[in-house]
């Protein structure tokens, strides 16, 4: 049961979040259990409050071996119902004026310049409003970056509702 309400607890940090947060939150849940199943191998059991506190200093080792193949199925299901928010990388939606140019797709680096040093009005946008709404408004003077990074911001909220 105490092992049930860690998970619970992990999956509630996603409740209430912006989209890009949602993302992040999922993302690093992610990484979580690839570490949890790892560190529970180990017997290394911490990063399981409730668990570690009910288990004390004694791990079952079937109780133990439960909880490692639980948490290769909740990895591999993560994988199944979320692969495109594993394998995103957010970056230039959360801000695209600190955005790497490095990072940037080359078809979209000239408008990435010209929106951070030319268009004063986009960042006020930026600063007024929110992700979604940011992105709503960037000018079709910026066709590239708007089609990179629009369709992150306005396909996640399926996840949110299933």
């Amino acid at each position: 049961m105490a092992y049930h309400a860690d998970i619970f607890q992990q999956l509630n940090k996603v409740r209430g979040k912006t989209i890009v947060e949602f993302i992040d939150t999922l993302s690093a849940s992610w990484k979580n259990l690839t570490i949890g199943i790892e560190k529970f191998k180990q017997k290394l059991i911490a990063m399981f409050e409730n668990l570690a506190t009910a288990a004390g200093d004694e791990m079952n080792v079937d109780i133990a071996s439960e909880v490692v193949q639980h948490l290769g199925w909740l990895r591999a299901e993560f994988v199944l119902y979320f692969p495109e928010i594993i394998n995103t990388n957010v970056d230039l939606v959360k801000n695209p004026f600190v955005f790497s140019l490095e990072n940037a797709a080359d078809c979209m680096k000239d408008e990435l310049i010209d929106l951070r040093n030319v268009d004063s009005g986009a960042k006020y946008v930026f600063e007024t409003n929110n992700i979604c709404g940011f992105w709503q408004n960037v000018s079709d003077d910026y066709p590239n970056v708007k089609k990179i990074s629009f369709p992150k911001v306005t396909s996640l909220p399926q996840y949110i509702f299933m």
